[in-house]
């Protein structure tokens, strides 16, 4: 990849004229920042935290002012122009990092003024709103004032921040590219572009058009960056190999906003007003969905070379930390869907077809607990540590039958006016053009693309109840192939024409016929047609296509396959009825009893079949499992004879197979399945997602050992290797995140390979630019690194912490807030330092948390025990607590320990340590009973025992109403309990402030309660104060 110049060819050093960006052209911004070259400049983004930042960061009003390097008149949040803005520049070649040659020829050809100015972005090797760099930059303005910026944008960043020069800079001539203005345009590629680097193609030089949506840069052909993409179905994606189509999925309409704001030194003299673009991108799916929305985006421009991974260590204080340990089960449902009836629920938001996660018990890693020395008060403590877990269902790999067809063609070819006349013959019901046509589209790629254009399929339908049926239906079938391959809206077309022209009927009816050759080309047709299209899968389905296609499975598997696969994307229904009519039996069949000799082609659309099914329907993975599914695909894995297609479509149904079912999961363990899943993790090329999405289902069900035989297997260097290959890393984080909740220990190895830029990247950027899964698998990766302490600084460092609190607060996701949640509670647990950090940044962190819990909008139980955590984990500290009892948290812990029981809302209430009037409060509520009923909850009795100390300590009442709810003979059973245990659990768990709680609460009740009946309650804890009024230290000894 290289600079283009003016014609768009590679730009030559010392011979291409251009208005090339130069290291002047560049101003940062920053502690330590302002003497940064422009050659050392790393990733680089949208402002995190827009549009605060822009009134709280001193560096970026810095910049900015009057008298600072980029002096502002105005600035704007400028998004990619909408289809009708890009009708002004149709046709213009527009160039990468040319932003001054873009805007003159914009203004050449349309009379858009150019405005002068910067282009800011924020710099990602330092925290939030601390360092900016702004790139000299131009664009364009209509006669009303709206900015409109024409230039190519950086991969996955869909607006600017532009800012309007005070001052116009000087004058700029085309130049001959010089040595040092070639390295830092390359350099800058590599970091903007780093999809189409890492490709190693060129960039076509993009145009503007009249299609909806702003034209985006995409790699010359031939680029493998574009093969293997996923759609957003909610199922397997069947196979297509149009590489194009595939770049350009998983989109849907949004409406931007551009803000304007008229710069000033004051905060107070910034004002803003909008002007709304709307920005609609172009969507393959023919059921798109239009969402409108405000879009601060914040993706981020990234390259893994370039980012930081520096570990930083604790800080040492004098305050005392306690290692605590023990694991108790804890479900974490991430994304679950309705496939097994036992465990699972539907599920609505995926970015890989169909997925679903484990549901499975999580074990918790060894805690660490933070002891906090209080004048006159008990210690603070944190409860044990609670990691998420994260289990996929990927889609298979996209591909299409093998082309029966090739790309140069040695026949003679038709010009335009010969293909008009073949059309309109056909068109007419001659059937004789048919045949002719098929065995030149059989030899060119070229011509029958050009055919679907010159609406060839339209033509063929009346043929296909005719004599010429048969050749109708093979044509279609090359033309839908032609389609696929081609891109360019070709598939729709064809679609479209099979929705309006009512041929569904005709292919379903030919593929029920006896001529078997034709009913496989029908078949063909009918999958190509019905691809991204659900209309006409419910029109086919209408039309008895399923049972028609599973009566051909076993003559022609091949195509009836392929077709069922198309079926039944995002078709659940289809899906069941398939199941219903005995697809699954079928297909395992053809699975079991494939040899060699069955072509790839026929293997690869079975198992995607099977794969679709799987994830679809009902009851499929336990009718499968038990009849020998997963055995027969982990053969296919195995066999060394098996092509490598064949081997990514197998690791993609065995990830559908295992999600969810712990059953499946053990048979694959048991058939060797780890070894085929590292084996084919370290192939170079190969589609490793799905072997990652299913070693993530195999490690969350089967346990620590299969985790470990993973790890051995040298399953963390192959992640490693697939994170710097991919640009979605999804299905690695899913894998990362599982093995460290089965293995906590391997947290340091784990926080050395990952990019933590990489890691919180979809979390920072707007909730449109990533999809649910995308976000889930970073959250769940991040939830279990933020128990190692050295990565705690890095995660903040990064700017994980306002996203977290964002998706907490007003994210629809259940499951994006449980672990947002979680992830915020691990990273406050055992670091005092790290709890201070967070209420520094935050510190309305409280108060927010509180409206979540006081709010109407439902919450997983999880997600309320993951919330009182953090609160409890913030008032640790004097300084955030006050902030959490002005937030009313007393109240809400009180109410939430009554409503289920949650040990969580116990340590909250131990930490704040309530007196005076919030006790009077509590007492009111009748929380002292809940608290003796939790020392009967194990896990809770911890929390709730340190609670009724404090809650007791100096209140006659609060000392006779836990006698009265029976709390003496419990803390006496407590602490004999704790004397005789001698288990790593006791061992962490019990000492010293365990049982310095109970007998504090216990000395309390007699001193207030000194009867008989108390005395004799609290006689079996005697050897226990005796033990530790010898033994005891501090605390436990006063």
């Amino acid at each position: 990849m290289a600079l283009l110049d003016a014609e768009g060819r590679v730009a030559v050093v010392g011979e291409s004229m251009g208005y090339w960006l130069d290291s002047d052209d560049f101003a940062f911004s920053g502690q330590d920042w302002e003497e940064t070259a422009a050659s050392e400049l790393g990733p680089h983004t949208f402002p995190r935290d827009w549009p605060d930042v822009y009134q709280e960061s001193d560096a970026l009003r810095s910049l900015l002012r009057k008298k600072g390097p980029c002096a502002a008149k105005q600035v704007s949040v400028v998004p990619d122009p909408d289809r009708e803005q890009w009708l002004l520049a149709q046709d213009i070649q527009l160039l990468p990092l040319q932003s001054f040659a873009n805007a003159q020829a914009i203004r050449d050809a349309t009379d858009l003024a150019v405005v002068e100015g910067w282009a800011v972005y924020d710099i990602l090797d330092d925290v939030t709103g601390a360092a900016f760099v702004a790139e000299r930059y131009w664009w364009n303005a209509t006669e009303d004032g709206t900015w409109l910026d024409f230039s190519p944008r950086p991969e996955n960043l869909q607006q600017l921040l532009l800012v309007e020069a005070l001052m116009p800079g000087p004058s700029r001539e085309a130049v001959a590219l010089t040595h040092s203005q070639n390295a830092l345009g390359q350099q800058l590629l590599q970091l903007r572009f780093p999809k189409a680097c890492r490709s190693g193609a060129g960039l076509v030089p993009r145009r503007a058009s009249a299609r909806p949506g702003a034209p985006i840069w995409a790699a010359a052909a031939g680029d493998s960056s574009n093969h293997n993409h996923h759609n957003n179905n909610h199922n397997t994606q069947p196979p297509s190999s149009s590489n194009t189509a595939s770049n350009n999925s998983n989109s849907s309409n949004n409406q931007h906003n551009n803000h304007n704001y008229n710069h000033s030194d004051s905060n107070s003299d910034s004002s803003s007003s909008n002007n709304n673009n709307n920005d609609s991108n172009n969507n393959n799916s023919n059921n798109s969905n239009n969402n409108n929305h405000n879009n601060n985006s914040n993706s981020i421009i990234f390259n893994n070379s370039n980012c930081n991974s520096t570990s930083m260590s604790n800080t040492n204080t004098s305050q005392s930390n306690h290692d605590c340990s023990g694991r108790h089960s804890n479900l974490h449902n991430i994304i679950t869907d309705n496939f097994t009836a036992s465990t699972a629920v539907s599920c609505d938001n995926d970015d890989i077809n169909g997925g679903r996660t484990n549901a499975g018990d999580a074990q918790q890693p060894p805690a660490q607990r933070q002891r906090q020395q209080q004048q006159q008060q008990p210690p603070a403590v944190t409860p044990f540590l609670e990691t998420a877990t994260f289990s996929t269902l990927t889609p298979p790999h996209k591909m299409i039958l093998v082309p029966k067809m090739s790309a140069a063609s040695s026949v003679v070819a038709m010009d335009a006016e010969q293909i008009k006349a073949c059309v309109q013959k056909v068109r007419l019901g001659d059937g004789e053009p048919i045949f002719e046509v098929l065995s030149r589209c059989e030899q060119s790629l070229e011509l029958t693309g050009r055919l679907v254009s010159a609406g060839m399929c339209a033509a063929l339908l009346s043929h296909l109840r005719g004599s010429a049926a048969a050749d109708a239906a093979r044509l279609l079938a090359a033309l839908g192939r032609a389609a696929a391959l081609g891109g360019g809206g070709l598939s729709r077309r064809v679609a479209e024409t099979f929705f309006t022209g009512d041929g569904v009927q005709s292919l379903v009816d030919l593929i029920g016929s006896q001529d078997l050759a034709a009913a496989a080309s029908a078949a063909e047709a009918l999958g190509h047609a019905c691809f991204r299209c659900p209309a006409l899968q419910a029109k086919a389905f209408k039309s008895q296509a399923v049972r028609s296609l599973i009566k051909l499975l076993k003559h022609a598997p091949g195509e009836s396959s392929f077709a069922l696969w198309h079926l039944q994307v995002g078709q659940p229904g289809i899906a069941q009825a398939a199941f219903e009519e005995g697809a699954a039996a079928v297909l395992l069949s053809i699975i079991a009893a494939t040899g060699t000799a069955t072509s790839e082609e026929v293997m690869v659309n079975t198992l995607g079949a099977l794969s679709s099914l799987v994830a679809n329907a009902k009851g499929v993975q336990e009718a499968l499992g038990a009849n020998g599914a997963v055995e027969a695909v982990c053969a296919l894995m195995a066999s060394e004879l098996q092509p490598l297609r064949v081997k990514e479509q197998a690791s993609a149904a065995l990830a559908n197979l295992m999600s969810g079912h712990g059953e499946n999961c053990r048979k694959a363990h048991r058939a060797a399945a780890l070894k085929s899943f590292g084996s084919l993790l370290r192939i170079p090329g190969a589609s490793t997602e799905h072997a990652a999405a299913a070693l993530a289902n195999l490690v969350a069900s089967v346990g620590p050992k299969a985790a470990q035989s993973a790890v051995d297997d040298g399953a963390l260097e192959a992640l490693a290797t697939l994170l710097e290959s991919t640009a979605k890393p999804t299905q690695v984080f899913a894998t990362l995140a599982n093995l460290l909740w089965q293995l906590p220990d391997l947290s340091p190895r784990v926080a050395q390979l990952v990019s933590i830029d990489q890691l919180v990247r979809p979390l920072i950027a707007a909730a449109s630019e990533h999809e649910p899964r995308a976000r889930l698998g970073s959250l769940a990766l991040c939830a279990n690194l933020a128990l190692h302490g050295p990565t705690k600084s890095r995660l903040l460092k990064a700017g994980v912490l306002k996203p977290l609190a964002a998706i907490i607060e007003s994210s629809p996701d259940k499951a994006l807030r449980d672990h947002a949640a979680t992830a915020l509670a691990n990273l406050l647990e055992g670091h005092p330092e790290t709890v201070a950090k967070v209420f520094l940044e935050c510190p309305d962190l409280p108060r927010r948390l509180v409206s979540v819990l006081s709010s109407s909008a439902p919450l997983l139980p999880s997600t309320r025990r993951q919330l009182c955590r953090a609160l409890a984990l913030l008032a640790s500290r004097e300084a955030s607590r006050v902030s959490v009892k002005e937030a009313g948290a007393t109240e809400m812990l009180a109410k939430i320990m009554e409503e289920d029981r949650a040990g969580e809302a116990a340590l909250g209430l131990l930490n704040l340590a309530p007196a005076a009037v919030d006790r009077q409060k509590l007492l009111r509520r009748g929380v002292v009973t809940k608290l003796v009923q939790l020392l009967q909850e194990p896990g809770a009795e911890v929390y709730a025992t340190g609670a009724l100390a404090n809650l007791i300590a100096g209140s006659s009442s609060a000392a006779q109403e836990a006698a009265a709810a029976g709390a003496v003979p419990l803390l006496s059973a407590l602490l004999v309990e704790a004397a005789g245990r001698k288990d790593e659990r006791s061992a962490l768990l019990w000492k010293p402030d365990t049982e310095a709680w109970a007998v504090g609460a216990l000395g309390q009740i007699v001193e207030y309660v000194d009867t008989v009946r108390v005395r004799m309650e609290a006689g079996p804890a005697l050897p226990s104060v005796c033990r530790l009024l010898v033994k005891g230290q501090g605390f436990a000894q006063d």
